[in-house]
């Protein structure tokens, strides 16, 4: 008996983008590698990274890690520009 076993293919994963009107534009990625799930988030606005890419145990917790970090970076960014305005929920999308 044979057994099938589908393993993630490098490259695949998930990037969400969080904008909060002209102060924040993040881009979060959560994607495969051949040693282990990485996970990144990139400020469009500046061109740098905020958290350059970062191994996690697996893909969700790759998410997990992003989306932490975009928000706590959002919210310091907002508070500095002295806005009000909320951060709003990260929706991934797949690659």
């Amino acid at each position: 008996m044979a057994i099938s076993v589908t393993l993630p293919k490098h490259g695949e994963g998930f990037e969400a983008e969080l904008t909060v009107g002209d102060h924040v534009h993040l881009v979060l990625r959560a994607y495969l590698t051949g040693v282990g799930p990485v996970w990144s988030v990139h400020n469009v606005k500046t061109g740098e990274w905020v958290q350059e890419p970062d191994y996690a145990g697996d893909i969700d917790s790759a998410k997990e890690k992003a989306e932490a970090v975009a928000k706590a970076i959002a919210r310091h960014l907002l508070k500095r520009a002295g806005s009000k305005e909320e951060v709003p929920q990260i929706v991934w999308q797949p690659l």
